[in-house]
């Protein structure tokens, strides 16, 4: 049993738990209320022109650094984005890639992860796909998929459907030792597991935060490392990407030398006001701890899916698991919607139900989904 020592005062900050059993924070997650006092002082505040632009810049650094702190990086490798996809397209259409290259991904992929690189198929870049849904991505399968023109790795660190976690640290180490670059989505790990991006070898990581990072939709993370910045050449710019060199004809873009060359203008600041409560709330729980909550609670989730003698499909060894639990079963849809009507939100995705609980959810209330499965399966 890992119970947080503060649980009912981290229930009070979502007051969802006073109406229902939430548990797919793996499709969106309800507001904490700290969360929701931020994004409504800043609108307060900008309601009656009682803050400066200045401010909301200086904020932008602040919360940029609490990002920084989360990933072990400094708070110039980062951006703010809109979602995964817009970091992983600056990726995609930023690193240089010509007709004859090619990139290795799974079939596991998140859409935020594969249409970005679908895209430039039509500009001769191949996409190699691994097959391995529901299993472990192994170096030596990829291994089997490269060539010398072979030029990144791009992966979802937790499958999206199966909730399987990939071995992001030997994964990295095997880009960096090939010269691959290698890009992560993080969408449905940060937030409920410690990652650092140098020790992982990550090259590039893109996340959203209105998953597991309990904020505002609208708002995303863009990690580059420093080594790679100048590299990366951004498609779209603005205002925040640079300076320009005069206003006359032979004007040059100057782009910035850290990782504001990828945002292009105004920023989501209701959003970046939130991410900044959101993480607060995180690093005063701890990242690890939060794992070891979310460890803990999906263990009793899936002994009572096994005491019901249900398939679970995601992995059960401690090395592969995640904050996300499917298992099959006749009909999944009817019953995520019976069981919406007793008040218990989960989800259905690739024909199995998905159940995803965070760190303020209970052990009592697995059971109450275990016993109020139980009726209808």
């Amino acid at each position: 049993m890992y119970e947080l020592a503060n649980i009912d005062e981290l229930r009070e900050q979502f007051p969802v738990t006073q109406q229902r059993i939430y548990m797919d924070h793996a499709n969106w997650s309800p507001l904490p209320s700290s969360v929701r006092a931020a994004v409504d002082e800043f609108m307060q505040r900008r309601q009656y022109a009682a803050s400066t632009k200045n401010e909301w810049n200086e904020k932008v650094v602040q919360v940029k650094g609490k990002v920084a702190t989360l990933m072990n990086c400094s708070r110039n490798e980062i951006a703010f984005t809109k979602n995964t996809t817009e970091g992983i397209s600056i990726a995609a259409n930023g690193i240089g890639l010509r007709a004859g290259d090619n990139v290795l991904i799974t079939d596991a992929e998140h859409a935020a992860n594969l249409y970005p690189w679908l895209n430039l198929t039509k500009e001769g870049v191949e996409l190699r796909i691994l097959e391995a849904r529901g299993r472990d991505a192994k170096v030596s399968d990829f291994e089997r998929l490269i060539d010398p023109h072979t030029r990144a790795i791009a992966i979802d660190h937790v499958e999206n459907w199966y909730g399987f976690r990939r071995d992001i640290c030997r994964l990295g180490r095997f880009c960096r030792s090939h010269g691959l670059l290698f890009i992560v989505n993080a969408t449905q790990s940060c937030g409920t597991m410690p990652i650092d991006v140098k020790e992982n070898h990550i090259d590039i990581l893109s996340f959203s935060c209105f998953k597991w990072l309990l904020s505002p939709y609208g708002m995303g993370c863009f990690y580059c490392d420093e080594r790679l910045i100048e590299r990366i050449v951004p498609r779209e710019v603005g205002d925040r990407s640079g300076t320009i060199s005069s206003r006359e004809s032979d004007a040059k873009l100057i782009l910035a030398a850290d990782a504001t060359r990828f945002e292009s203008g105004n920023l989501n600041y209701p959003g970046v006001y939130g991410l900044g409560a959101a993480l607060d709330m995180i690093a005063d729980i701890g990242v690890e701890r939060i794992q070891k909550k979310i460890v803990w609670i999906t263990g009793v989730l899936t002994k009572g899916l096994s005491d019901l003698g249900l398939k679970i499909i995601s992995p059960l060894k401690d090395e592969f698991r995640s904050a996300i639990v499917s298992f099959s079963v006749d009909d999944p849809n009817d019953i995520v919607a019976r069981l919406l009507e007793k008040g218990i939100y989960v989800n259905v995705r690739g024909g199995m139900i998905r159940v995803s609980p965070h760190f303020y959810n209970t052990e009592q209330e697995m059971r109450v989904f275990i016993e109020t499965l139980a009726e209808f399966v």
